[in-house]
């Protein structure tokens, strides 16, 4: 069971909110070492390098911004507009 205090963040959450960077952290690393000790070229493990990189900044990149509302007092302010409104729950981790 994790304790959350005010003002910490957790292992747990540090691990999920950063799976994707520590993931292909890994997957690089094990992939390089496989490559070397099949004795591929440098330059070819460069070229897969390089591809897994633009992949890696892709999925960053396709990551949502901010939300353009940052306090419950907003939600409540926009649902009691009059206008329909449509809500979009997503997170990226």
């Amino acid at each position: 069971k994790f304790i959350f205090f005010k003002g910490y963040v957790c292992l747990r959450e540090i691990m999920n909110q950063n799976s994707f960077l520590i993931l292909g952290l890994i997957i690089v690393v094990l992939s390089s070492t496989l490559l070397v000790r099949a004795h591929i070229p440098i330059n070819r493990i460069w070229i897969l390098l390089g591809i897994v990189t633009m992949l890696f900044f892709i999925g960053i990149s396709l990551r949502n911004g901010n939300s353009s509302i940052s306090s419950t007092d907003e939600v409540k302010g926009v649902l009691t507009r009059g206008e329909p409104t449509v809500l979009m729950f997503y997170s990226d981790y």
